[in-house]
């Protein structure tokens, strides 16, 4: 049963997952998928690849909503299901669309998901493991990174969390309707978030098959085939229209082709790579741990520990699969962590699991060590390299004007990018004061003759190709790559021009940022404390 010291606990992880969590979350503006995911929200789907091209048009707006909620469903227009994108817009239309207000979000998705692995752990590993797993998951870096973000990773690894819980919890205590139900609903959450999900549901259902017993195998995997059918009955249909999306030959997924030399062997040093991954970038201290670490693939099952087969088996079901779609496919995967991020719980919890009969206290010492090394690492999220969005929108808004022209240039398979270069744009700067062009070919015509008689025209590349080749006479006036956006060109009639401006960092900070802390923890706590008190009734 729950006990005092389980509160103590969870106020803890509330403390550090916040502590890593909150500093300068709206430190930059928007990235990429994460632009992608508010413009989902509005209800119309990917609307900024539907832009038509090669003719002026008027800003159009992609982030204000057009449609209800229930209109996202069947709108998701990128591969993914719908799920995250539903509940955002309702966290949206309670909380506002602010940048940091969606982030939060996932902030309290990635902090309730520890909080849960935390009683998961309690319940098969005992308190002291389940602390330093809990600590672990709290400032491991993927972890604070993706739990910060506008994106579907933290949501998914919380509902990932209960469905482990759950099941655990099915095994030690037995099988009842309540256990099951929620099993269930855990598991058709994870599937209606990512599609990954399916190796994360496969970990379990593997488990189930050879190590449950009697009736608790048969409820859990009669609950698994219901949540296949009620999966395939109410997203089957648009999973199948998304099927195109998945194909490497979408110039959207183009950076996750790998056909270059000796990619077998970089798939494999990727996924041997994985569990030290899950904890730092590789790199500085962690890039000489990472082989070694890789033992934890094998090291639950030569132990022949119960405690720990259903982590080594949740760890290899999720970086497996993916190291044999990157061997089949010549793709890329296990590149990214955010693909097999699910896998990061069964490090957090075997490193300490597997030293929890060691002598002097080893397994505190390693994951002591482990959390030094993710907080010293950290420091990149806060301060990323990449120049900030809201700036260029900034700037371009102070110079632009209704008799000039915006062109977004994005030829042959690039095309998309001019449309995510406007919603970049679009985003800050929500009333473009110009007219528009989203360019896969240079201007002619009636076109031409606008861009010609206009006072400046600004023009974005995506860095792919030649500007001046769309438009003779560019000038560049500004030599910095803005991330998705490209470099920027300003055309001058007449070959004139005032010269290019200086662009500042700014100083792009969450105001009262040691209040929104203390506020969060004060809050969290009780809701954490009840969601557990419902768990621990099932």
């Amino acid at each position: 049963r729950l006990g005092v010291c389980d509160f103590v606990a969870a106020a803890v992880i509330i403390f550090c997952c916040l502590a890593f969590r909150l500093p300068r979350l709206d430190g930059q503006g928007l990235v990429l998928d994460e632009l992608w995911h508010a413009e989902i929200l509005a209800g119309n789907g990917s609307a900024h690849l539907r832009l038509p091209t090669d003719v002026l048009l008027s800003p159009p707006d992609l982030f204000t909503p057009v449609a209800p909620w229930w209109h996202i469903w069947s709108r998701v227009g990128m591969n993914h299901p719908p799920l995250n994108f539903i509940l955002l817009r309702w966290w949206m239309n309670f909380f506002g669309g602010t940048d940091d207000s969606l982030r939060m979000f996932n902030v309290i998705a990635s902090t309730l998901a520890a909080v849960v692995l935390y009683d998961a752990v309690r319940l098969g590993n005992g308190r002291g493991t389940a602390i330093c797993a809990a600590l672990l998951m709290a400032v491991a870096v993927p972890q604070v990174d993706y739990g910060r973000q506008v994106l579907d990773y933290a949501q998914l690894m919380l509902s990932a969390m209960i469905a482990i819980d759950m099941l655990i919890r099915i095994e030690l205590r037995g099988a009842n309707w309540r256990r099951v139900i929620g099993l269930g609903m855990a598991s058709l959450a994870m599937l209606l978030t990512h599609y990954f999900a399916v190796f994360g549901i496969g970990a379990l259902l593997l488990y189930a098959s050879f190590w449950l017993r009697g009736g608790q195998r048969r409820w859990v995997i009669g609950c698994f085939i219901c949540v296949a059918v009620i999966f395939a009955i109410v997203w089957g249909r648009f999973m199948w229209a998304q099927r195109q999306m998945f194909s490497l030959e979408d110039p959207s997924v183009s950076f996750l082709i790998n056909q270059g030399p000796g990619r077998v062997w970089l798939s494999i040093h990727q996924a041997l790579a994985a569990p030290a991954m899950l904890l730092a970038p590789a790199g500085s201290s962690m890039g000489y741990a990472s082989m070694c670490m890789a033992v934890l693939f094998v090291l639950p099952f030569v132990m022949r520990r119960r405690d720990c087969l259903i982590w080594g088996i949740w760890l290899c079901s999720i970086v497996l699969p993916l190291l044999g779609m990157d061997l089949i496919r010549q793709s890329n995967h296990l590149g990214y962590v955010r693909y097999y991020m699910l896998a990061g719980p069964a490090v957090y919890v075997l490193i300490p699991a597997i030293f929890a009969r060691a002598r002097w206290g080893l397994r505190y010492l390693l994951t002591g060590a482990a959390i030094l090394t993710c907080a010293t690492q950290t420091w990149d999220i806060y301060h990323p390299i990449n120049s900030d969005v809201r700036l260029f929108a900034s700037v371009m808004g102070s110079r632009m004007g209704p008799e000039d022209v915006c062109v977004f240039m994005g030829p042959g398979r690039s095309y998309w990018r001019a449309g995510v270069q406007y919603m970049m744009l679009q985003r800050y700067l929500p009333h473009v004061p110009c007219r528009i062009i989203i360019a896969t070919e240079p201007p002619r015509g009636d076109v031409l003759g606008v861009i010609l008689r206009s006072r400046y025209v600004f023009a974005f590349s995506a860095g792919d190709s030649d500007p001046k080749h769309f438009l003779p006479g560019l000038k560049q006036i500004d030599g910095r790559f803005f991330l998705g956006g490209g470099m920027i060109y300003q055309l001058v009639p007449g070959g004139g021009g005032h010269g290019g401006w200086r662009m500042e960092d700014g100083g792009w900070q969450m105001g009262s940022g040691s209040r929104t802390f203390l506020r969060g923890c004060i809050l969290l706590h009780p809701f954490a404390t009840c969601f557990l008190r419902f768990i621990e009734n099932l």
